[in-house]
């Protein structure tokens, strides 16, 4: 109240000079009306500042752009409450904003005994950040970080894989470029989201387990976290058969975590393809064999599995060079020609009877004969 008693006393003393008027009174005025329009319009610029702070505290303050959806586990869709809450979030920002963007996907399992387990994807947005990956993850099977960017699953095995070099690069301090820099530190923030929030429960476990398989030496690991050990590729070191040096090429893991059936006590089996070479219908080539790992408790240390990586073997140079020579030697006599496939043999060897009368001779007769045979023989 008392400032429009002021407004109006003053508006009447204006009114008075105006009648008064004098060229002073007139000058007085003008300068009057000048300031007035100079401080209305410092108001309006004020106001627009105003509008760009807005504007700058509605950038983003994270690269990483996180959407959570609740789906039907029987059909993979939202469930009808959360569609529109879904389109909302999925639709109402700017992906060029973000280097990516990571959907969490949560699983009601109400009454089902199979539990369908939360999972989560990656859409990577920044073609600089895809390019690091590009790098690193571009020689993996299927190919996938070869072409332009794709969604990517969990538990984001390719990244696990290469977890250390991913964060050795993203923590370099070179002098790059500017798009180089913030590459970089898009990847930190990649593994990092990952490693403390994937939205996959297992694999969120597994890392907060991580630094302690790898403080020790060698590693150890649990058997649930098998598939973290064996990246396609890697050579496999076991004696499966006859307790006899062999070594494999991983190509890949049948299912990542082992799989407990609800009707089971212990889950069964983890199983790894492998490859080896063979002679087969009279020509070497690749042959597929699955390595079985049997369900144990507690940590282990990878040397004490029946298979583990090749570089581990103490003697790791004997045990190649080894398998080089009984190679070559294998590879002789299978492409030897049919005129000269006559070999010297000495050891154990088992004859071949017909009935019942050679029964007991060959199960109690060691025979050490040496002679010569058309049929070649590796064992």
């Amino acid at each position: 109240m008392e400032d429009k008693i002021a407004a109006l006393e003053k508006r009447l003393i204006e009114l008075e000079l105006r009648n008064k008027a004098t060229p002073l009174t007139e000058a007085a005025l003008a300068l009057n009306e000048v300031a007035a329009e100079k401080k209305k319009a410092d108001g309006a610029a004020g106001d627009g500042s105003k509008e760009e702070k807005k504007d700058e505290k509605e950038e983003p303050a994270s690269r990483v752009k996180v959407v959570v959806t609740r789906r039907d586990p029987e059909t993979g869709e939202p469930i009808e409450k959360e569609k529109k809450v879904e389109k909302s979030k999925d639709e109402d920002f700017d992906r060029e904003k973000f280097a990516f963007i990571l959907r969490k996907n949560i699983y009601e399992n109400k009454f089902s005994p199979y539990q369908t387990p939360n999972g989560s994807e990656i859409d990577v947005v920044s073609a600089d950040l895809w390019n690091l990956l590009k790098k690193y993850l571009g020689h993996f099977p299927y190919h996938i970080f070869r072409e332009d960017p794709v969604t990517i699953h969990s538990p984001y095995d390719h990244i696990v894989y290469q977890y250390d070099d991913l964060l050795a690069e993203a923590e370099k301090a070179e002098e790059d470029g500017e798009n180089m820099k913030q590459a970089r530190k898009d990847l930190k923030l990649l593994l990092d989201t990952i490693r403390t929030s994937s939205g996959d429960e297992k694999l969120d476990k597994y890392f907060k387990m991580r630094p302690n398989y790898k403080k020790q030496t060698p590693n150890t690991v649990q058997f649930e976290d098998l598939w973290t050990v064996f990246p396609p590729g890697m050579l496999v070191y076991g004696r499966p058969f006859q307790g006899e040096d062999q070594v494999f090429v991983v190509k890949d893991n049948q299912t990542y975590w082992p799989w407990r059936d609800p009707g089971m006590r212990d889950p069964l089996p983890w199983k790894l393809d492998a490859w080896s070479y063979d002679w087969k219908d009279g020509s070497f080539s690749r042959t597929l064999f699955t390595l079985e790992f049997e369900q144990f408790d507690g940590h282990l240390p990878l040397t004490s599995l029946p298979f583990y990586p090749f570089d581990l073997c103490k003697e790791q140079e004997k045990i190649r060079e080894k398998l080089v020579k009984r190679g070559q030697k294998f590879r002789d006599i299978c492409n030897a020609r049919n005129d000269s496939r006559l070999f010297d043999y000495q050891g154990l060897s088992i004859l071949e009877t017909k009935g019942f009368s050679g029964m007991k001779q060959d199960q109690e007769a060691r025979i050490f004969p040496r002679h010569r045979s058309g049929r070649n023989s590796e064992n």
